[in-house]
């Protein structure tokens, strides 16, 4: 059985990691060169008024 200490520490490491790992894949996503002007086709107004 996990004592409660542990699956605290186990809960709050998850829940500090989770959001920075999707923060990651979406920059990478975003950033990525292969891909470039194709991640944003709904965006193209934006462009226009830029």
């Amino acid at each position: 059985m996990i004592p409660d200490v542990q699956l605290s520490i186990f809960a709050d490491t998850l829940g500090m990691s989770l959001p920075l790992l999707v923060v990651q894949c979406q920059y990478m996503a975003i950033n990525n060169p292969k891909k470039r002007g194709s991640e944003f086709p709904s965006a193209s107004w934006i462009q226009d008024i830029v």
